[in-house]
């Protein structure tokens, strides 16, 4: 690929049903995952698997709109080669979004709850998996906090897992994220997740990928507001 000019400063990856371009004021280029080379295509509903280079708040940024998981029968290595990839478009920090279910009262459906640690649920398919992330950096939403543990998916979480995890102190949980931040550390980049949270956990009735992506799509203007006042921050080293 030709190189970006202006150098993108800040990679921001959008999750299930999230939609961030609105927040560029200006758009250089797009390409979808098909055209990287070494990248799968995205299957999930909700993930469109392009990438969007252009500029917010001043600060020349990528849109990752869409992501890969180990759920749709990727290996780490497929599942984090956007990382790579974004660090060699001259990103140095990166900010993760994902849709996610709430495990806490603090962080009900409608929150976006600033990801403070990151804890990964045993999985056979990721090598060396780490017990517990730390984000580089914590951004503000209005909403404490939390932890946010990961899981393989693709089934929600039983009543019993979700008690689980509210007793290991989870304040959400969801099924991507993890990794990204896993191998952004391997690279020497700094990274922030927020969590969009879509629905309580252990609440009464049936939930659907259709309804978490509805509420993603509801969250999504007041996220791209607090992103591209954070910005500024995130550009500089």
């Amino acid at each position: 690929m030709a190189a970006l000019t202006p150098r993108p400063l800040v990679g921001i990856t959008g999750g299930s049903g999230i939609n961030l371009e609105p927040m560029l004021s200006k758009r250089h280029a797009s390409w979808p995952f098909a055209d990287c080379p070494g990248l799968a295509s995205a299957t999930a509903p909700g993930h469109e698997g392009r990438f969007i280079h252009g500029e917010a708040a001043g600060v020349p940024v990528i849109l990752q709109q869409g992501r890969l998981h180990f759920y749709e029968g990727h290996d780490y290595a497929a599942v984090t080669w956007p990382i790579d990839l974004l660090r060699d478009w001259g990103v140095h920090t990166l900010l993760f979004t994902n849709a996610a279910g709430g495990l806490r009262a603090s962080v009900s459906a409608g929150s976006l709850m600033p990801v403070a640690a990151v804890r990964t649920w045993p999985f056979r398919h990721w090598p060396r998996r780490p017990e517990r992330l730390n984000p580089d950096l914590t951004l503000e939403t209005g909403t404490p906090p939390g932890c946010y543990w990961w899981v393989p998916g693709p089934a929600y979480e039983t009543p019993a897992e979700v008690r689980g995890l509210q007793r290991l102190d989870g304040g959400a949980v969801g099924m991507s994220t993890a990794p990204e931040l896993q191998r952004s550390k391997e690279l020497g980049l700094r990274a922030a997740a927020i969590a969009v949270i879509t629905n309580t956990c252990g609440a009464s009735g049936p939930l659907s990928h259709g309804h978490v992506l509805e509420q993603a799509r509801g969250q999504s203007e007041r996220l791209r507001q607090i992103l591209t006042e954070h910005l500024p921050r995130l550009a500089s080293r």
